[in-house]
């Protein structure tokens, strides 16, 4: 079998559509981060220093590593906790992904990763030093965990217990050991970060029900308009007719199911999943399948 049998990339703007696939596996980015992630045990096992170097350190970004700004989360050891963190955010990632769709995912998890490391760079100068440092993917497995928690808090977790219980654990123990160990730099960074992962989720049409944080959202332009500007430039200045906004799910069976499936997508990205109805939730498993083509 040929390369480009196995590896291919799709075309298509629609968020089901992965970045690319391998044989039958669709890569969207919940996927494509594990697998850098994985990558960097073997880098580990060629040499220490290289998965050192991808860490955030104040100190070395200052001196010019500034690639540390967006690779801290590729810092990964070989070993049991680190496979466990991959396997958490891998896990609770592809629910989030599904949710928004796999390009509001990635700018989620790209601007948490540069917002974060801005935070530790000002903390850092601020104090003095070279703390706070950020290394590794468990930064970002707990924010996706927290986020997925503060998305479904009415959830049940193992043992029936509720998932705002648990998210509360979650952000409970690391406050006290910082607190106990005088960590104050680490405690500041790590609640500045929450709050600022927060507020791009909910930009990203995440946490709905969350309304006392703040709702930051760009201006919007219809997708379909954007791929129409993209192959008629000149018609970009054109006056645009005025639509009447409403529930035109049905107006997708006259389109493609990709279409159709996108308009869904939107859909979640602006309420959440609560706000569609059973039919649409189910029209959505079946586009998915269609799509897949299974």
């Amino acid at each position: 079998m040929l390369v480009s049998d196995r590896f291919s990339f799709r075309r298509g703007y629609g968020e089901s559509d992965p970045w690319f696939r391998i044989g039958s596996l669709d890569v969207g980015t919940t996927l494509l981060v594990t697998f850098m992630s994985i990558v960097s045990f073997f880098l580990f096992a060629l040499s220490p220093a290289i998965v050192s170097a991808l860490a955030l350190q104040p100190a070395d970004v200052l001196s010019g590593y500034l690639w540390q700004v967006v690779t801290w989360p590729l810092a990964n050891a070989p070993d049991f906790w680190s496979v466990i963190t991959i396997f958490i955010f891998w896990y609770f990632g592809t629910e989030l992904e599904n949710q928004v769709g796999k390009q509001k995912f990635a700018w989620l998890l790209g601007l948490t990763t540069v917002t974060m490391s801005a935070i530790t760079l000002a903390l850092g100068l601020l104090f003095g030093g070279s703390r706070p440092i950020l290394g590794g993917l468990e930064a970002l497995q707990t924010v996706v965990i927290l986020i997925f928690i503060a998305q479904n808090l009415h959830a049940r977790f193992f043992f029936n217990i509720p998932a705002w219980l648990i998210g509360a654990i979650i952000m409970v123990l690391p406050v006290l050991r910082y607190l106990g160990l005088g960590l104050y730099p680490e405690l500041l960074n790590l609640l500045l970060g929450w709050a600022a992962a927060a507020i791009i989720a909910r930009a990203q049409g995440l946490l709905p029900d969350l309304a006392f944080i703040p709702a930051v959202r760009a201006p919007k332009r219809d997708r379909r308009q954007r791929q129409s500007m993209r192959r008629h430039p000149s018609q970009s200045q054109a006056p645009r007719p005025t639509v009447v906004e409403g529930p035109w799910l049905s107006s997708g069976a006259a389109g493609s199911p990709q279409a159709e499936l996108d308009d869904l997508l939107d859909k979640i990205s602006e309420g959440g999943l609560d706000s569609l109805t059973e039919r649409e939730r189910a029209r959505l498993h079946e586009l998915r399948n269609l799509l897949r083509g299974e």
